[in-house]
């Protein structure tokens, strides 16, 4: 897939969901989506698609549901970096104190 868009930090590609590509998705395990670096070398992700076909064919969320995962999520994420914060710092204390 060609890429369409570019800023000078990224590049963006973009594909057709037609009723092919939602067919594979939902026949699949799994996807390896491949960008490239600045230097041009590959950048392999692997994305499971195990829940696609659920998701897709299943009711859309209201608005409201939406935005509550949401704010669950970024509570989520903002609590294991605040975890990931304090285990440094005690990281940095100790090596602070053996000196």
């Amino acid at each position: 897939i060609p890429y369409v868009y570019c800023f000078p930090q990224s590049c963006m590609a973009e594909v057709q969901l037609d009723d092919n590509l939602v067919a594979l998705l939902k026949s699949g395990g799994k996807m390896t989506i491949t960008s490239s670096n600045f230097q041009n070398k590959p950048n392999p992700v692997e994305v499971t698609l195990n829940g696609f076909s659920a998701a897709y064919d299943g009711a859309p969320l209201k608005q409201d549901e939406l935005v509550a995962k949401q704010r669950e999520l970024q509570e989520e994420l903002r609590k294991k970096a605040e975890e990931q914060r304090k285990k440094l710092q005690e990281e940095q204390d100790k090596a602070k104190a053996a000196n």
